[in-house]
């Protein structure tokens, strides 16, 4: 894996049609009825307005490219229309469908001394695997990984740093959150709710990595260095236990996706060159757009988003 920045941009940096402007922040973008002409920036708390010549590509993520739109007019106008802002074009779809792999540790005690985090030839992540919760499936849905250092989450005691941890992963989420903005202010904090593990299957996915991280933590090159099971104990045994421990322990993979979806349903934002629905002069251009995030990490799907939108813009020019 790369550095996008590193990879892209920086060997770009040279081009006459390229200013790189940093530590600042969109605001909005700039409307003239339902056509996008460029964008306003705060930097240093001095607002900028930036003319495009052409159309706006908005590339600000899964939380904050739905944030910008809503900023801009462009969303559920129910949700605009009581903080002020000015309905430019009612797109219920602008963050729904809000969803994101899970992540859930079981952590293990080491039996013997297990090399520290900040020896900088190891790295926390060694090892992940794809594997199906049952015969059949067109693709894995569990990407359980493993760490060399105890992955504690809000709420638990950390008993100690002498651990490793297995992690349970889903990638086929089916449960759906949202998120809106609360204000019409650019320091107005988002209402994000992720409902995550809403479902029966996204619990029971998690509840069928435990067992067989459970098993594989027995083998013997594992059980040789292990102790005991710190999290979540030995004594949690049933599926309601383990389901309960679950929803109680739960992280995130960081794979957030979804909010500006592709598709031309009534929850669709992108159509499939990528161009808002109901606006000219604008796309969105990231993970956001996936109706579904794919079944694995998001880096590389999100740059293939970037190329492929790269040659639609080439090919509309």
């Amino acid at each position: 894996r790369a550095s996008t920045a590193q990879a892209f941009l920086r060997p770009a940096l040279e081009r006459q049609n390229l200013t790189l402007v940093t530590n600042a922040r969109v605001k909005n973008i700039t409307m003239d009825g339902t056509t996008a002409k460029g964008i306003t920036y705060v930097q240093d708390g001095t607002e900028v307005t930036v003319a495009a010549n052409k159309e706006v590509i908005l590339s600000a993520g899964t939380i904050e490219s739905p944030k910008i739109l809503m900023m801009s007019g462009i969303g559920a106008a129910d949700e605009l229309t009581p903080h002020g802002i000015n309905v430019v074009h009612d797109l219920p779809g602008v963050g729904k469908n809000l969803h994101d792999h899970t992540l859930c540790p079981m952590i293990f005690e080491g039996s013997e001394e297990i090399p520290a985090a900040s020896d900088p030839t190891i790295t926390p992540l060694h090892v992940q695997m794809f594997i199906r919760s049952e015969e059949g499936l067109p693709a894995p849905d569990m990407q359980p990984l493993f760490m060399h250092i105890p992955f504690y989450q809000e709420g638990m005691e950390p008993v100690t740093g002498n651990a490793y941890t297995l992690n349970a992963g889903g990638v086929i989420p089916t449960s759906r959150g949202h998120l809106t903005i609360t204000g019409p202010n650019l320091e107005d904090p988002l209402h994000i709710d992720p409902n995550l593990l809403e479902t029966d299957y996204d619990v029971n996915t998690l509840v069928d990595n435990f067992k067989r991280l459970r098993e594989i933590a027995a083998q013997p090159a594992l059980a040789s260095i292990t102790k005991r099971e710190i999290y979540p104990g030995p004594e949690v045994q049933s599926d309601e236990d383990l389901a309960n421990y679950a929803r109680a322990a739960l992280a995130s993979y960081h794979h957030q996706a979804g909010t500006c979806k592709m598709g031309h349903d009534e929850l669709a934002v992108v159509d499939h060159h990528l161009k808002v629905h109901g606006i000219d002069g604008l796309r969105v251009v990231d993970a956001s757009i996936m109706p579904r995030v794919s079944s694995g990490n998001t880096n590389a799907p999100t740059i293939m988003i970037a190329e492929k939108a790269a040659d639609m813009i080439k090919a509309d020019a």
